[in-house]
């Protein structure tokens, strides 16, 4: 991850139906240009929350890549289910 530059990102703080939560982070490839940088921003996400979230990666070429906590979380079948896109995003800016 660049850290001379500011990402904006969204994000979505989502309950499931079951009283399951997350946070859903998406940001564009140009703040996480590869895996190893996604990889370093969910680590630094996953000290952040303390529960489960998803991080997604608008690739120009290849559409989302999705990164999880390292801790396993069985994420229910109405997140898998969920469209990405229509989740209730919110805009933030991230100092990198």
């Amino acid at each position: 991850m660049n850290t001379e530059t500011h990402c904006e990102f969204d994000r979505c703080d989502y309950v499931c139906a079951n009283g399951f939560s997350f946070t859903a982070i998406r940001v564009d490839e140009s703040c996480v240009p590869d895996k190893a940088a996604a990889e370093v921003m969910r680590d630094n996400f996953d000290r952040e929350f303390n529960h489960a979230f998803i991080l997604g990666v608008r690739r120009t070429s290849a559409g989302w890549s999705f990164y999880y906590p390292k801790k396993t979380v069985a994420f229910p079948r109405e997140i898998q289910a969920t469209n990405w896109d229509k989740l209730p995003w919110k805009r933030q800016m991230l100092s990198a």
